[in-house]
């Protein structure tokens, strides 16, 4: 039979380990939510705040032409980094249904409203894949227009 010293030691030390657990899982459980846990905006408003304090939110934004998401990843230097990702195409020419999903990093200062307005900010393949579309339909524009903008030039000289 155990002496009651030490069934209550043991006691004792099953508490004390229950606790070293409990406290240890709510600490890493803070920290999740306080440093690695993406919190949503819900408007461009909220968005533009975090982005200008470059605090980590996500925000998806609906525009006429696409959806895009906006993960605000925190600071490196003096800019902010968002990825910015191409979540679906509305119905039109632009061509970009190809780059559904695809995404790039965009480095930003201050308060911004969208991050894809500006490339030349952005890296990545959707940055890539943007451009190369963008580029492809003014050679197709200029190739089908080549007469009038030669009458226009002539008509200067």
């Amino acid at each position: 039979m155990r002496k009651p010293e030490e069934v209550r030691f043991q006691r004792t030390l099953f508490l004390t380990m229950a606790i070293v657990v409990v406290v240890i899982l709510l600490v890493v459980s803070i920290s999740y939510v306080m440093f690695f846990k993406q919190r949503l905006c819900t408007d461009i408003g909220c968005f533009q705040k975090a982005s200008a304090d470059c605090v980590r939110f996500e925000y998806t934004n609906e525009d006429s032409v696409a959806t895009w998401k906006y993960e605000i990843l925190g600071k490196e230097g003096d800019n902010c980094r968002i990825r910015v990702t191409l979540l679906s195409a509305k119905q039109g020419e632009l061509g970009i249904n190809s780059l559904i999903n695809e995404n790039m990093i965009c480095y930003t200062q201050g308060t911004i409203s969208y991050p894809e307005k500006d490339l030349n900010s952005c890296h990545g393949i959707l940055k890539e894949d943007l451009l190369n579309i963008i580029i492809t339909k003014l050679h197709t524009y200029v190739i089908n227009n080549v007469g009038k903008l030669d009458e226009s030039l002539k008509s200067f000289g």
